[in-house]
């Protein structure tokens, strides 16, 4: 007859340990309190011993079912339920620790071997999972929201459907509505916020017609009053460009020419008189003729006639 080796098996968080204990340690108190409260006889403490020994069996009993040979939770195979009133409560389930928020409930299903399945029923859970790489899956069911574990420590909160996650470390995978989002830590995802990002349609903003400005009837155009030049005036500006600009002289003294009266006669004879002094005697002749023609009773007619005689002598140019 062939000899069984010894099982395998699995290490159990620090948490497990330290609940098993608590209750080991628990259960001896109890014996030894009810051995303080009966009359100390020798059946007494006979059935005392008995007692603990009893516990202690019970406790290695409990923690043999944690750790049988397949390194399977025999107690994860059928649902539990948990549900909290005033106060949270803390459990093992797997290689996850669970922390259920008071006035909540939560659905354990699954082994560590085949995969977690826990539903969120109402209220917040806070979850601290190991990694999932190469590992069956963890996921926890919340109203519309299946929020699939990479590795990380996340809360999850249900109000009726609708469902908030907060991841404080690592990384969480959650799907609704048809999409799939990976949250990292820091962030969180709200299913009413995904629900209506998903069926609202962006608004569109209405057309904006453009102003139409009142019309403006124009102004009525005054005209523009004539400026009156004072002849003497003008003719005294363009005596003083002589020593400086003769050319700007000259053209002054023309403009006044084109007028009437006896400052455009003596305009014109200084015209003329100007361009002979600048060597232009063609000019200066035909400027001298206009004299004599237009002002025959002008103060410089003599002065014209002896130019145009002189000029005559000196050259055959004819009038510009």
């Amino acid at each position: 007859m062939s000899r069984l080796g010894p099982p395998s098996v699995e290490v159990l968080p620090d948490i497990t340990w330290a609940r098993v204990e608590r209750r080991l340690w628990a259960a001896l108190d109890e014996a030894e309190a009810e051995v303080a409260a009966t009359p100390p006889s020798s059946s007494t403490r006979r059935w005392a011993r008995y007692g603990v020994a009893a516990g202690l069996a019970l406790a290695a009993a409990a923690a043999l079912l944690l750790l049988w040979p397949d390194g399977t939770s025999r107690s994860h195979d059928l649902p539990s339920r948990v549900a909290t009133a005033e106060a949270e409560t803390t459990l093992s389930f797997g290689d996850a620790e669970i922390t259920v928020l008071p006035a909540s409930t939560v659905v354990l299903a699954g082994t560590p071997a085949r995969g977690v399945d826990i539903v969120l029923e109402q209220g917040s859970a806070t979850f601290a999972v190991a990694p999932r790489k190469g590992r069956p899956p963890f996921v926890v069911h919340a109203g519309v929201a299946d929020i699939r574990v990479v590795g990380t420590r996340f809360t999850v909160t249900r109000s009726g459907d609708a469902a908030r996650v907060e991841v404080t470390h690592g990384e969480v995978e959650v799907v609704a509505h048809g999409r799939r989002e990976l949250l990292l830590a820091g962030s969180s995802w709200s299913s009413s916020r995904d629900g209506a990002t998903a069926a609202v349609e962006p608004a569109v903003e209405p057309a904006v017609e453009p102003a139409v400005e009142p019309a403006v009837e124009p102004a009525e155009v005054q005209p523009r009053p004539r400026q009156v030049i004072d002849p003497k005036a003008a003719y005294e500006a363009a005596a003083s460009l002589e020593p400086a600009d003769p050319v700007a002289a000259l053209a002054a003294y023309r403009k006044i020419a084109r007028g009437t009266g006896p400052w455009a006669a003596n305009a014109l004879y200084a015209a003329a008189r100007l361009a002979d002094q600048e060597g232009q005697p063609a000019l200066a002749l035909a400027l001298a003729r206009q004299y004599t023609k237009r002002f025959p009773a002008g103060a410089n007619v003599r002065d014209a006639a002896r130019l145009i005689t002189r000029l005559e002598g000196a050259t055959n140019a004819t009038p510009p």
